[in-house]
């Protein structure tokens, strides 16, 4: 019975509460207040009759010219993230001024201003709810080989990028990319921005450049090195070739190098 009464319990109190705000569920063709806003009323007495007003027309289920169908759109951002994404669409092309459009009546900077100040309360609170419910999220850092192969990819050079980084933390399950043991600290910071350095001055070099040496083989050597560890690497390996010469090949191709 506790567990029944536990399960039902905050399910009654959301509709107590909304009956005490006089919230109620728009028919389908209105922008749905939920109770899932606190904001609820707010948006049923000052904004959604701007909304109607100035954007339903183009952004309506009726001939829906506009790229986000404002009717019917969700206002729990809390529980409907895509809709949070439109809204947030929505807040930024109003405090641009492309909406609404030069073709169509001036929205007041008043309205204006009271459609936006309601979205951002809202992103503002809906973010502030999940971040209690979920806790804040710490940028993590790349790991000791995380970060050497985001350096050799970046410069192009092998080096050892993670020779002064401290070592990895590994977790319980013995991996050591697990993101609440890779926090980033003062400390860890300048290691990275140290060894970026290091790695900068051996990519970025001044003074006249190197002499360039060029080689240009006009003959076939193929058979020479074919079966003679003598002219093959220390390890005593056969060399298959040393250099592609255009004759050998029926397509005819510049084989220099």
């Amino acid at each position: 019975m506790q567990k029944l009464l536990s399960t039902i319990m905050p399910a009654v109190a959301v509709w107590i509460l909304t009956l005490i705000l006089g919230v109620s569920v728009f028919a389908a063709d209105e922008v749905s207040a939920d109770p899932g806003s606190v904001d609820a009323a707010r948006f049923s007495s000052s904004v959604l009759p701007l909304l109607q007003t100035h954007c339903f027309r183009c952004h309506g289920k009726a001939g829906q010219d506009g790229l986000i169908r404002l009717e019917g759109l969700s206002t729990d951002l809390v529980q409907d993230r895509a809709a949070a994404e439109h809204w947030h669409e929505v807040r930024n092309a109003l405090h641009r001024g492309s909406m609404p459009p030069a073709d169509e009546a001036i929205l007041p900077e008043a309205d204006r201003a009271t459609i936006v100040n309601w979205i951002d309360s809202e992103i503002k609170r809906t973010s502030n709810l999940l971040r209690d419910r979920t806790g804040r999220v710490v940028m993590r850092r790349l790991n000791r080989t995380e970060y050497h192969h985001t350096m050799t990819d970046l410069l192009g050079l092998e080096l050892d990028y993670a020779r002064d980084l401290p070592p990895d933390a590994i977790s319980e399950d013995g991996f050591s990319n697990d993101g609440q043991s890779l926090q980033m600290s003062p400390i860890l910071l300048e290691y990275y921005l140290e060894t970026a350095r290091r790695a900068l001055d051996r990519v970025i070099v001044s003074g006249p450049a190197p002499e360039v040496f060029r080689h240009e083989f006009t003959a076939s050597n193929v058979k020479q090195w074919l079966g003679k560890p003598h002219y093959s690497n220390r390890l005593g390996r056969q060399q298959q070739f040393l250099a592609k010469i255009e004759k050998d090949y029926a397509l005819a191709h510049d084989w220099r190098t």
